[in-house]
């Protein structure tokens, strides 16, 4: 069985590099040292609930994210999450464009 705290460290460095933010950076957003979320993300410290939730919080994802098991993915969910990274990162303007693109290209054949 995986350590849970392992678990959630490989789960949140994951999350970090989809968003492309240093250590440093989700530190600063989570208020917390980056030599303890380097720690958080190999395993060898373990995280309070309520910093779990300032993790979550400064990833932008529900804290049920970052405790869900990866290797029960199916691999379509691995294009799902990535697009949501995307989606995430993006104004809302840019976000009304992804909706628009992804509608148009998921459209089955027109009927001329």
């Amino acid at each position: 069985m995986l350590d849970i705290y392992l678990l959630v460290g490989q789960r949140i460095r994951s999350e970090r590099k989809d968003r492309k933010l240093t250590l440093e950076e989700l530190a600063s957003l989570a208020g917390m040292n980056t030599s303890f979320l380097h720690h958080i993300e190999t395993g060898k410290k373990k995280l309070s609930l309520a910093m779990l939730q300032n993790v979550a919080h400064a990833l932008r994802l529900p804290i049920s994210r970052l405790l869900e098991r990866s290797e029960s993915k199916q691999p379509e969910d691995l294009y799902v999450d990535r697009l949501s990274a995307l989606v995430r990162r993006a104004d809302s303007e840019k976000r009304e464009t992804i909706i628009r693109v992804v509608r148009e290209l998921t459209r089955g054949p027109r009927s001329r």
